[in-house]
């Protein structure tokens, strides 16, 4: 049941960040644990878009930086993430780390 559950991906450009970001304030309305954003207790949308004071782990993250105000958050994480544009992002994501791991270990025969 919980095979493969647990995973991770690089992060390795902007739009997959964005795209996550999304992805993730969307889950507890997709899993129909709420049925819009905002009312999942433990969702940082509220923070977001001004409707509480912002936590401190949220203060400097990309949202608050690369969307100025509230409207614009509230704008971006209202839309919804494609998840065939995340798959690809992942697959994507998965070659450039399989290239960045063989350089590493040619690196690391080269060093024995």
């Amino acid at each position: 049941m919980w095979q493969g559950y647990f995973k991770s991906w690089y992060v390795t450009d902007e739009a997959y960040l964005y795209t996550l970001i999304n992805y993730i304030e969307h889950n507890p309305v997709k899993t129909k644990i709420v049925k819009k954003l905002g009312e999942y207790l433990y969702s940082s949308y509220s923070s977001f878009i001004g409707i509480v004071e912002p936590i401190a782990c949220l203060q400097n993250s990309f949202v608050f930086t690369d969307f100025k105000d509230n409207n614009e958050r509230k704008s971006f994480l209202q839309g919804t993430a494609d998840e065939n544009i995340l798959k690809e992002i992942k697959k994507a994501s998965n070659l450039l780390v399989t290239s960045i791991k063989e350089k590493i270990l040619d690196i690391q025969k080269l060093e024995r």
